[in-house]
């Protein structure tokens, strides 16, 4: 079975009876429509729907925060470069350092369209499974490869992950501490080393199975996507928010 953190199991909500090509299309529009916003009001206007969507999709609170504080951890580094690197009108003195309102707004911008896009697609991940994700990929005409390495590339990181960390916990086990010194270097590079032949050989022996159990290339559907009056009534209340927020701060 999948490992999908983010997934509330047992659950379903509006969102998660939306079929999974309405799901994808919306979060691209609504992604490419907040990437193009340069204005701070319309940045939280759509700050704040996504806040709302992603409500909708009622995700576990704790792994929701644990990914949206690393993915702001790396948002933070904007603002320890953009409000001393754009010219302008200076705020404050820091020392020797001079940050100036246009780039504390362009930090504040890039900050909240990143998080507006990042809470909208969190909302959509956790109201459809990886196999839906896959399938709506495919009704949208992706190439099949495409979608199977998708699919196969989250399935086996996650056993990427586990065999490592199962191959870390022998080295321990065997008195392997950490340090900056050669051995612990070489130790490193032969713990790669068996990762990547281990991963190399579980990949023909799921392959060895796949086509034992008549696996041609292709992904079974189990649930035909049937596009319903929700789908499209998704569709149009995402383009009048998008038309609505654009004409009022455009």
């Amino acid at each position: 079975m999948l490992d999908e953190p983010c997934a509330v199991n047992g659950r379903r909500t509006f969102l998660h009876r939306l079929d999974p090509r309405t799901k994808i299309l919306g979060s691209l529009a609504f992604s490419f429509f907040v990437a193009s916003i340069d204005a701070l009001p319309a940045a939280f206007t759509a700050f704040f729907f996504s806040l709302f969507v992603l409500a909708l999709a009622r995700p576990p609170l704790g792994r929701t925060a644990v990914l949206l504080s690393a993915a702001n951890g790396f948002i933070l580094f904007l603002w320890l470069f953009l409000p001393f690197s754009i010219p302008g009108e200076t705020a404050f003195l820091f020392g020797p350092f001079r940050p100036t309102w246009e780039g504390i707004e362009r930090a504040a911008l890039l900050t909240v369209r990143s998080n507006a896009i990042l809470c909208f697609t969190l909302a959509f991940v956790t109201a459809t499974p990886v196999a839906g994700i896959a399938q709506g990929l495919r009704g949208l005409s992706v190439p099949e490869k495409l979608v199977s390495l998708f699919f196969f590339t989250y399935r086996y990181a996650l056993e990427i992950g586990k065999e490592y960390s199962r191959i870390l916990k022998a080295a321990e086990i065997r008195c392997f501490r950490p340090r900056t010194n050669m051995h612990t270097y070489r130790h490193v590079a032969y713990l790669v080393g068996m990762l990547l032949v281990n991963s190399y050989e579980r990949g023909l022996r799921v392959r060895s199975a796949m086509v034992c159990r008549g696996f041609r290339g292709r992904l079974p559907v189990l649930e035909p996507a049937v596009v319903k009056k929700s789908d499209v009534f998704s569709l149009v209340v995402l383009a009048f928010v998008i038309f609505t927020v654009g004409v009022i701060h455009g």
